[in-house]
């Protein structure tokens, strides 16, 4: 998104590439990725994954 998540303050940013009339308008809540989204994907990266929920190759 172009900005530093953990130096820039600000709450949330517009990004045009991401306005198609939804809901978010093309606001990226930065807050939400800092606090919520970012430790869950590292979090998820870190546990073993159980073979049976894995695709089909």
């Amino acid at each position: 998104m172009e900005v530093d998540l953990y130096g820039d303050p600000a709450p949330h940013v517009y990004r045009e590439r991401y306005a198609h009339g939804g809901m978010s308008g093309g606001m990226v809540h930065l807050d939400t990725w800092r606090q919520r989204l970012l430790p869950l994907l590292v979090e998820r990266a870190g546990r073993p994954r159980d073979p049976r929920t894995l695709p089909a190759r």
